[in-house]
């Protein structure tokens, strides 16, 4: 009787009862297609993961700066790296008070900014006058002060005729380009400023970018989205632009491939040199040790000893505060502003970039980790069973979930190659869309398996 009722259910082109035990019957048409139809599937679920790293979908939440920050700063411990001290110096202005050994009645630069230490800073640039290439204050000139400003803005002057070039920072926005500057200083002022600013990832605190640039109201001609953007230089830019192509690049970023490139000649010019940045024009900063960096100086003991600066001859010279300017640039790790600036045109001078993959390779591994999803999930699906239970982390699920083992050992051989790339290459892979490909396509295909007659 039992037969004779599964055999009348077939015949009626009705499914089987669950009580049969057999899994739902599959028509002749779909078996034959099931291979296509599961292919068209999977090569649909990798093009939506390409275009959802493509947007940064899951940044809403800080899922990519946050897994980035994890696998740079642990690589970081284990990588060599280099300082360009042979063209770059740092100069911090001290936190300690330290008298002025010429005048008892005054204090030299210390602690935070102040007006009166312009008094100091032109001493400073007339004895680097013809000796440094350039000199860059990551320090902002906001304030008015008759009574320096003239020294001031006059050994900027005495400067640029002996070719040494000065940067100094502006506070500018997006909104509102025009730079912060006093009208005293103004005229001296009006083409040697940068934007300021670093970028931070977003859910923490560390601060591993640097902003190259914001776009530029000169712009001549009426851009779409896609359209290459003048841009504003940042200091750590603007400082390299003076020290190799003085006057004679402009600084242009391409949407459609997030570089900078430096040009001659417009937006259509002949390209110079180009930078990996994010679609937010910031530079990962590739930081080096604190002892890696070259000597240390400090301002009061230049500023004691200005007839003898021959150690800043030929270079990008650094000057920042101490005080009020220290950043995190990791859980357990604080830098100077300047140091990080200073990090920053080093990396553009040696061209050690961090740069995330180009759009073919994303998409080349993107479609290996969802072929690896369901292979793993068709030819090994009796390991299914053997699972851990694993808590998320960053709290998106409290309790513990059921993991397939071989899920987690392919994610932990992707995370290692992952970071070869990033250790040999200076390659950072989105893992996050990489791992969420892996575990679609595993889930997918064990959604669809009996429905296509695979099992």
């Amino acid at each position: 009787m039992r037969r004779r009722t599964i055999k009348k259910a077939k015949t009626e082109g009705r499914e089987p009862t669950a009580r049969s035990g057999k899994r739902p019957a599959v028509s002749a048409r779909l078996r034959y297609w099931r291979w296509p139809i599961l292919a068209a599937i999977l090569f649909a679920l990798s093009l939506a993961m390409l275009f959802a790293s493509w947007v940064r979908l899951f940044n809403v939440y800080s899922l990519d700066d946050r897994l980035r920050a994890h696998l740079i700063a642990p690589l970081d411990t284990l990588i060599k790296k280099s300082f360009d001290s042979h063209n770059i110096s740092i100069i911090l202005i001290d936190k300690d008070v330290h008298p002025d050994p010429q005048d008892k009645n005054q204090n030299l630069p210390s602690g935070n900014p102040d007006t009166r230490h312009r008094h100091y800073h032109a001493q400073l640039i007339r004895a680097l006058a013809g000796k440094a290439k350039v000199v860059v204050f990551d320090v902002e000139f906001k304030n008015q002060d008759p009574t320096v400003d003239p020294e001031f803005a006059a050994a900027i002057a005495e400067a640029e005729k002996l070719n040494t070039r000065i940067v100094v920072a502006a506070d500018v926005d997006e909104q509102d380009p025009r730079p912060s500057i006093p009208l005293s200083l103004e005229p001296a002022l009006k083409d040697r400023w940068a934007t300021w600013g670093g970028c931070k990832y977003r859910g923490t605190k560390s601060v591993r970018f640097v902003l190259l640039g914001l776009p530029s109201p000169d712009q001549s001609q009426p851009r779409r989205e896609t359209d290459q953007q003048l841009l504003i230089p940042s200091l750590a830019l603007r400082a390299v632009e003076e020290f190799r192509y003085p006057a004679d690049v402009q600084a242009f970023f391409d949407p459609l491939t997030d570089m900078v490139h430096l040009r001659r000649g417009g937006a259509s010019g002949s390209i110079e040199d180009s930078i990996p940045v994010n679609s937010a024009v910031c530079l990962t900063v590739d930081l080096v040790g604190q002892e890696d960096q070259g000597r240390r100086n400090l301002y009061h003991n230049v500023i004691t000893n200005l007839p003898d600066v021959r150690e800043f001859t030929d270079k990008i010279v650094v000057i920042g505060y101490q005080s009020g300017d220290e950043r995190e640039v990791s859980e357990s790790e604080k830098r100077y502003g300047a140091e990080i600036h200073a990090n920053a045109i080093s990396n553009l001078l040696q061209h050690d970039f961090i740069k995330p993959l180009a759009i073919g390779y994303e998409y080349l591994v993107i479609l290996s980790m969802v072929a690896l999803g369901g292979v793993l999930r068709l030819g090994f699906a009796k390991l299914a069973n053997y699972t851990l239970p694993l808590k998320l982390p960053g709290g998106v699920i409290d309790k513990q979930v059921q993991i397939p083992t071989m899920l987690l050992a392919a994610t932990l051989l992707y995370c290692f190659v992952a970071s070869l790339a990033y250790m040999l290459e200076r390659t950072v892979f989105n893992v996050s869309y990489h791992i969420v490909a892996l575990f679609l396509a595993y889930l997918t295909v064990g959604a669809v398996r009996a429905r296509l007659g695979l099992s």
